[in-house]
């Protein structure tokens, strides 16, 4: 595990952060967080604070941190295909079945 002063070090000069000033943010003069864990609508910071995700993982997590048949349903899939790109008329079962799933509920 990083010290928290080399991870701050690299995140300032390696990490991209959407909506952030980046000279401040190199600097080192914009706050950060540093997330370390999360559970359910929860998130934890390095420092142990719990916060509620508002966020939401920008919609990609709105079920919830967590899940552990989520965890088992990626790692299968990742585990046969993990990825495959949609262009010139490719796809997979994978994606077809889910885009169907989606379409049916809508």
């Amino acid at each position: 595990m990083l010290k928290n002063d080399q991870l701050d070090q690299w995140d300032r000069d390696n990490f991209f952060h959407p909506s952030t000033h980046l000279a401040q943010h190199a600097r080192g003069e914009s706050p950060s967080r540093v997330i370390k864990t999360a559970s359910g609508v929860y998130i934890e910071d390095r420092d142990g604070n719990k916060l509620l995700d508002a966020f939401a993982g920008l919609y990609c997590v709105n079920v919830g941190y967590g899940r552990q048949e989520i965890a088992e349903a990626i790692a299968d899939q990742a585990s046969e295909l993990a990825y495959y790109h949609s262009y010139v008329g490719h796809g997979t079962e994978a994606s077809i079945t889910l885009s169907k799933m989606i379409l049916d509920r809508a």
